[in-house]
């Protein structure tokens, strides 16, 4: 009676946690909620039945009138229950386990695939910086680039062609500039000549 007492005090125990986390399971998540409590309500009343049983069939018991097979078939019912309760806990835990890890590569595609997306408008943008740049040159750069070594030289009889109607580009801003240097050159000559006849008077 003594190791009997034992057990059923153990047995209460795990009866009182797993009914606590079942609770807890099934607060949870709705899809556990809809699937296990009417199977572990079977479940708890199978137990609290055989515990009723073993409490006052063997340990409370004056006289031992309980049959033993009827009570080995009792507690092999109960754990058997038990045993079908956790592989039907253990098959509803691998499918929410399941459901989650799709949704979370779908998750995952999702996000790799968004950034493909950016990456794809991130090189259009670029190219169109690029285009819109060679634009306002209106010319190559390195066309640009001798046209400004030419200028910096004292070269001010560079050849620059532009498109019809071209007045915003870079080359026709350059353009602008070797034509107001040559003006100023003129102007700067044509007073040194003046300087100098005078001068001579």
């Amino acid at each position: 009676r003594a190791a009997l007492t034992a057990v059923q005090g153990r047995a209460n125990e795990l009866f009182s946690d797993m009914k606590r986390n079942l609770g807890k399971a099934t607060a949870a998540n709705a899809d556990l909620k809809a699937e296990l409590p009417s199977k572990a309500d079977t479940l708890k009343a199978q137990i609290s039945k055989t515990l009723a049983m073993a409490d006052q069939g063997l340990i409370n018991a004056t006289e031992l009138k309980l049959p033993a097979a009827e009570y080995f078939q009792e507690f092999t019912n109960t754990i058997n229950g038990v045993y079908e309760f956790n592989a039907l806990s253990l098959h509803n835990l691998v499918k929410l386990l399941d459901t989650r890890v799709n949704d979370l590569r779908r998750v995952q595609l999702l996000t790799f695939g968004l950034l493909l997306g950016l990456l794809a408008v991130a090189v259009l943008l670029s190219v169109a910086f690029v285009r819109s740049i060679r634009q306002q040159l209106g010319a190559e750069p390195s066309e640009a680039t001798n046209v400004a070594q030419a200028v910096a030289a004292g070269d001010l009889s560079a050849l620059i062609e532009l498109k019809p109607g071209d007045t915003t580009s870079l080359m026709a801003q350059l353009k602008a500039m070797q034509e107001n240097l040559a003006k100023v050159v003129s102007k700067v000559r044509q007073n040194s000549e003046s300087v100098a006849t005078a001068s001579a008077q």
